[in-house]
């Protein structure tokens, strides 16, 4: 199995409002491709490596969705704002432990901007 970044991964009808049809979570140390719907056999998988991220390492993104970055950098808290509110839901619990303070101000920052429009 190969898994591969993308600014936008594969889309999927899911009981969450996300986009990604897979994340990586950590569960008792191993960390585990999560799917949101049946994957084919042949069918690209595709995430975006920007979850659970932090460091100032930036690199070039070649995904070639519309809406692609263009450029990466490995901190979650420097994604755009409506890739922040998508990509709360699937933060790891290590990662939101570690950076406890930066999301609880990332959530009221977000919160605060909802709230004024």
């Amino acid at each position: 199995m190969i898994v591969t970044s993308s600014c936008r991964p594969r889309s999927a009808i899911s009981t969450i409002a996300v986009s990604p049809s897979t994340y990586v979570k950590t569960v008792k140390g191993t960390r585990w491709v999560v799917a949101y719907r049946n994957i084919a056999a042949d069918e690209e998988i595709t995430y975006d490596y920007c979850i659970n991220s932090y460091g100032d390492f930036e690199w070039e993104c070649s995904c070639g969705h519309p809406s692609c970055r263009r450029v990466h950098n490995t901190d979650f808290f420097k994604l755009p704002d409506e890739k922040l509110v998508e990509y709360l839901p699937l933060l790891d619990d290590w990662f939101l432990d570690w950076q406890r303070d930066a999301v609880w101000e990332l959530q009221e920052r977000l919160a605060n901007r909802t709230a004024a429009t």
